[in-house]
């Protein structure tokens, strides 16, 4: 029923067009048709313009809702069709997710007011690469934010901002030296720009960021840890089994509905990891990790507990021409070996490769190891839960989400989630 919803075509004019199905809109919620196009039209623009289409022309109609791509061709098509693909994946994962993937979604209470916005340009040597470039950014966001005690989150590339109720009184220039762990000094001068160069579309996706941002920051100060952007988890253990520790969180997404209203879907998730070291876990048996060697490459490595971790690219054994060199290299920077043939783990953390005895080092599993082990299937099906256990914890999280403080701005959530996408 899915693929009736979203569909694309060549206009006669020889560019692209994406078509949603108002009538197809009724298999996911009859009573909520409006929100669920707002849904599905906020995915649609952002996926389009993240991946370059930024010229989009909405036109409604009685049956169908039209998103014109201008300067595109036929050439395109194939590409926006793979768009589509990844939304109507992103669709049946929202209606028919296993208990692993049940998301609910929220809405604000009430409408959001009419806001300020406040822009600086970044002028300066930004690094090229997105991911650099962002934390550079996000950076100049804290500073800012701890200069002025306004909360600010990146816009793009080359812009940060905020918002305010009322005029924010800030400088049209700000000169920002930032201080790189390598010791290294970057300067910027952030240049005040007029709010009318911000589109509408960049504002709903500056909403989005600077809410989530204040998100981060709450859940922060309640103690979690943020795996990523929109991945929270509790440190606190929720239970232990055997050489294993089950972690509880919950994942989001912010969405922008074109009634002035947010929302924010939360799935409720678990993350497995080994209680003992990873060597402990393979009850320190070269021959087990020899044995296991396929299975473990790809897996994420946690170490310095979750604060910090990367992916295991490659494990070292004791017969290996570099197991030496590189155990010489590690006891040089202090790193303990509780014996000499301990393997060392090849991990790549934030572009950058680091080694690590696979005794100082903890293992996350995915479903997918569940298929291949049977003790780990047993692991993974205790920690699934029933639907309404699902929306229990979703209710649980947004208890500890809501009330949302940003700029001069408290938003609250519903705690009866919306029927978006279901049945």
């Amino acid at each position: 029923m899915y693929t009736k919803i979203l569909s694309a075509f060549i206009t006669k004019h020889g560019e692209v067009a994406v078509v949603i199905n108002k009538k197809a809109l009724e298999s996911l919620s009859r009573k909520y048709v409006e929100e669920n196009k707002s849904v599905i039209l906020d995915m649609l623009n952002n996926q389009l313009s993240e991946r370059g289409y930024k010229s989009i022309k909405t036109i409604e109609k009685e049956d169908k809702i039209f998103l014109f791509l201008n300067k595109t061709t036929k050439q395109d098509l194939g590409h926006v069709e793979s768009i589509i693909d990844s939304i109507h994946r992103k669709i049946i994962t929202l209606t028919s997710g296993s208990t692993q993937h049940t998301v609910t979604i929220f809405k604000t209470k009430d409408e959001l007011p009419v806001m300020n916005f406040v822009f600086y340009r970044v002028i300066g040597d930004l690094p090229p690469e997105r991911k650099e470039r962002y934390s550079v950014l996000n950076k100049l966001a804290n500073f800012l934010h701890e200069k002025y005690d306004v909360i600010f989150a990146k816009l793009d590339l080359n812009h940060i901002g905020t918002v305010s109720a009322v005029a924010v009184d800030l400088p049209e220039e700000v000169p920002v030296t930032l201080e790189q762990e390598t010791g290294e000094e970057l300067n910027f001068k952030l240049t005040k720009i007029k709010n009318e160069i911000a589109l509408e579309r960049h504002k709903k996706v500056f909403i989005k960021q600077l809410v989530s941002r204040a998100i981060r920051k709450k859940l922060r100060e309640k103690g979690y840890i943020m795996l990523n952007p929109v991945t929270a988890i509790n440190p606190r253990p929720e239970r232990d089994i055997g050489k294993i520790t089950i972690y509880s969180g919950f994942s989001y997404d912010i969405f922008l509905f074109s009634e002035r209203h947010l929302g924010i879907a939360i799935k409720p998730l678990n993350r497995i990891v080994t209680r003992v070291s990873l060597f402990d876990y393979l009850d320190r048996d070269n021959n087990i990790v020899l044995l296991r060697l396929p299975q473990l490459i790809g897996r994420t490595a946690y170490f310095e507990k979750f604060s910090r971790r990367g992916v295991i690219q490659h494990i070292y054994l004791s017969n290996s021409p570099e197991f030496e060199r590189l155990r010489a290299q590690l006891q040089s920077n202090e790193e303990t070996f509780e014996s000499k043939d301990i393997p060392i783990a090849e991990i790549s953390s934030r572009d950058e490769i680091i080694y690590k005895p696979i005794s100082s080092i903890q293992i996350a599993f995915t479903t997918h190891d569940a298929k291949a082990d049977k003790n780990l299937f047993e692991y993974f099906k205790s920690v699934q839960k029933l639907p309404g256990t699902i929306l229990a914890l979703a209710k649980k999280y947004i208890s500890e989400i809501s009330p949302v403080s940003f700029g001069d701005y408290t938003i609250h959530f519903s705690t009866e989630p919306m029927e978006v996408f279901l049945e």
